[in-house]
Formats: structure tokens, C-alpha cells, sequence
């Protein structure tokens, strides 16, 4: 699964331009303000530990950050946090940031489709610009605005947890 978000990720860093954006002179996202400590150059720090812990319900033992993507010339910085929890579970965030407004319709059909390779994502309203959840990966992504966007997956959650639920938590704690 890991194999998947990572293949996503590097496709998705591609995306988008500088074509009508404020940061067209140097290609570098536009550091945008919101509740959280959004920086999609650190997953981690964009959740936190005490967030992640309060999601997942249980205490973080350990956070790996793998950056993905520093961004520039057109490129989104994309980065990767695996929050390891007390009891065993794992969760893995996925930011983005785009250097400009390309959460066109189109490719937000493309996320909640897996781009024609999986089953098409449930919308989840009210959350973000646009978000959704796959029942058969597990999967939250969320689009927080035009140009952030997020991926979440939790694995190894004990028997009776409620992956779907854990997951939107999350988001709601990035917004």
C-alpha cells in the first residue's frame, strides 16, 4: 500500500504549473494560511503528534518523515509522514502543495477514481474543497483548498476500529 501513495504521490508532483499564479516568477508554492501548521514540506509537523494521537486514539511512539518532493519549477512539495502508534498501528499522511490553483474538476475526478484503476471513492461533504474515502483501500483524500491536498491511510488498527472514521479525524484536524 505504501507502493501505492508513494507511485500517487511522484505522479501527483508533477502536476500543475506556475500558469496564472502569484509564485509564476519562481515556480515555489505560496505558503497558505489556515488552523493548522499546514507545511507540505512536513507531513509530520503539518499533523503533529498530539493530533495524530488524538485521531488514532492511542499515544504516537514513533514519526518518520520521508520528503518526496521539494518543489520548484513547477513542481508541488510533497512529503510523507508514518505516525507509529503505542498498540501497533500505523498511519500515513501524505501532503501536497501544489505552486498553483490546479484542483481543476477533472483532477479530482482523477483522485477519487485512482485515475481509472480503482473503484471510484465516496464523496465525504462538507470536508475540505473536496474529499473522499475508499472502503476498498482503506483511503481518505482530502482537497483542502485548490492547491493542498492530502492522503491518509491507517494499517494495523486493532480488531473493531473504525478505519473510516480514524481517517476523517485526521482530516478534519488539517483543516
Amino acid at each position: 500500500m505504501k507502493r501505492v501513495i508513494t507511485i500517487a504521490a511522484l505522479l501527483l508532483a508533477g502536476c500543475g504549473g506556475n500558469a496564472g499564479s502569484n509564485s509564476a516568477a519562481t515556480g515555489d508554492p505560496v505558503k497558505l494560511t489556515s488552523g493548522s501548521s499546514w507545511d507540505a514540506a512536513d507531513a509530520c509537523a503539518s499533523l503533529g503528534r498530539d493530533k495524530a494521537a488524538a485521531a488514532g486514539g492511542t499515544a504516537v511512539a514513533d514519526a518518520k518523515l520521508d520528503k518526496m518532493s521539494a518543489g520548484g519549477n513547477g513542481l508541488a512539495v510533497v512529503s510523507m509522514c508514518t505516525f507509529t502508534y503505542a498498540n501497533g498501528a500505523m498511519l500515513t499522511v501524505l501532503t501536497r502543495e501544489a505552486p498553483d490553483d490546479d484542483a481543476s474538476p477533472d483532477a479530482i475526478e482523477n483522485a477519487r477514481t485512482g485515475g481509472g484503476l480503482t473503484a471510484p471513492a465516496d464523496p465525504v461533504p462538507r470536508l475540505g474543497k473536496a474529499a473522499f474515502w475508499n472502503s476498498k483501500t482503506l483511503q481518505a483524500q482530502m482537497f483542502i483548498d485548490d492547491r493542498r491536498y492530502v492522503v491518509i491511510n491507517f494499517f494495523k488498527l486493532p480488531a473493531g476500529e473504525d478505519a473510516k472514521a480514524r481517517s476523517l479525524a485526521v482530516a478534519k484536524a488539517l483543516l
